[in-house]
């Protein structure tokens, strides 16, 4: 799936299932669970409900994820924390 989504999204982002590895996300499965997570409450109960998250303040064919969501900050993008995409380390 994540292939698909990069293929789909943002086809020139080769390195995008190496990363993801890198933070976790040996499958599917694991992206969501190890790799990346929503940001607000509102965003899991969306999810818990089966919606469609809107991305927002990324453009079309980038793969750092939106504000709706954290990232494991990891190997290629810093420490082992979930921080938004902004956020600077103290």
């Amino acid at each position: 799936m994540l292939k698909c989504y990069r293929d789909h999204a943002a086809p020139r982002a080769t390195a995008l299932e190496r990363k993801i590895k890198l933070l976790g996300g040996y499958c599917d499965c694991e992206v969501l669970m190890n790799a990346l997570r929503p940001a607000t409450t509102e965003a899991v109960r969306a999810m818990d409900h089966g919606a469609d998250l809107v991305c927002k303040g990324v453009r079309r064919g980038c793969i750092q994820p939106c504000e709706q969501w954290l990232i494991r900050r990891g190997v290629q993008w810093a420490g082992g924390q979930f921080r938004s995409r902004g956020a600077k380390s103290s």
